[in-house]
């Protein structure tokens, strides 16, 4: 093995020096361009997160067509700039339909500085396809990318494994520094009804999903048909209020008469406290991971925050055990395969 200098050498190279305080100060840098108000920055990462179904490549397309033309998105202002629209999912014919669908319901006329990349056909894992897609976009000037929908970047990845969504998103970031875009990328809800949940618990996968991008915006259904709550979770930005948008095909439009704390429950659903011999039921022979086990409370309408303290109590009374498979991934099974779930 060589020395400490030859193996540190390599890697040495690709790093920025070191500066002082002093030395960053005299830089006299300026906060990026915000593309979006109170949300997103230009050289940032955000994610767009909603359950199936909800309409969220619409409201993609929709942001893109909004800050292509300079018009605002969903009450905020927008900066005008370049935008690209990577698409893995739909065929460009019906990518066109929707665009030109959602420019005569907003009264935007063709934006000049709208472009696509369609990539039907070409989705694979995202080390492979993300660093191509930065070489061929650097030197355009993009303001913002939208990447849609994430799922197709996963390639051999499991979701659940934070070392592996961590990789993949980092290759986002990645675009953001090598071509100075903002990327907002697309992901989807968990299952179950996500009322009873945190707002970065509602994320499907991995916890990373809810703490890596710089914005995380959320749809959540609202109580009224066709409505969603939008919540967003900023770290570059003072906090925001939660609002209400109603899906008014083929574009969401404010709904300001509604109440943004009304999440849509699962109909007469409670959000109290299972018995141990109902969380113990939710356990199958071959047990579940972290989160397939918040999804399984979320299904029956029991909030997280009872997950730990009856896992520790099973744990503890020898009714669970964890086990550590392949990839340091932990399983939460039952020590009694047999217990069925309690009648009704």
């Amino acid at each position: 093995m060589g020395s400490f200098e030859e193996t540190g050498g390599t890697v040495l190279a690709d790093l920025p020096a070191i500066v002082s305080y002093q030395e960053s100060l005299r830089k006299q840098l300026e906060p990026p361009k915000v593309i979006v108000e109170g949300l997103i920055h230009k050289g940032t990462k955000a994610s767009f997160v909603g359950g199936s179904k909800s309409y969220k490549t619409w409201c993609l397309l929709h942001l893109a067509a909004c800050v292509a033309s300079g018009r605002p998105w969903l009450g905020r202002c927008v900066e005008p700039g370049r935008v690209l629209f990577v698409n893995f999912e739909l065929a460009e014919v019906f990518v066109n339909q929707r665009v030109a669908e959602i420019l005569k319901a907003s009264e935007i006329p063709e934006p000049e500085e709208l472009h696509f990349l369609h990539l039907r056909g070409h989705a694979c894992g995202g080390e492979k396809i993300l660093p191509k897609i930065s070489a061929l976009t650097k030197e355009r000037g993009f303001d913002l990318m939208v990447i849609d929908p994430t799922y197709k970047l996963l390639g051999g990845r499991d979701e659940n494994a934070a070392g592996e969504i961590s990789e993949l998103l980092n290759q986002f970031e990645k675009i953001c520094v090598e071509t100075g875009a903002a990327v907002v990328f697309g992901a989807h809800f968990s299952k179950g009804n996500q009322a009873a949940r945190d707002v970065l618990d509602r994320v499907s996968g991995s916890g990373v999903f809810a703490r890596d991008p710089d914005t995380i915006l959320t749809l959540t259904p609202h109580e009224a048909p066709g409505s969603f709550v939008l919540e967003s979770t900023l770290r570059n930005f003072a906090p925001a209020d939660p609002f209400v948008v109603k899906w008014e095909p083929p574009i969401m439009k404010l709904a300001e008469d509604l109440d943004p704390k009304r999440l849509r429950s699962r109909r007469g659903s409670q959000l109290t406290k299972p018995t141990m011999e109902e969380y113990l039921a939710l356990f199958p022979p071959g047990g579940l991971s972290a989160t397939e086990l918040v999804d399984a409370l979320a299904s029956k309408g029991w909030a997280k925050k009872f997950e730990k303290p009856l896992r520790e109590a099973a744990i503890n009374s020898g009714k669970l055990v964890v086990e550590t498979g392949a990839h340091n991934r932990k399983t939460i099974k039952r020590t009694r395969p047999d217990i069925t779930q309690p009648s009704v």
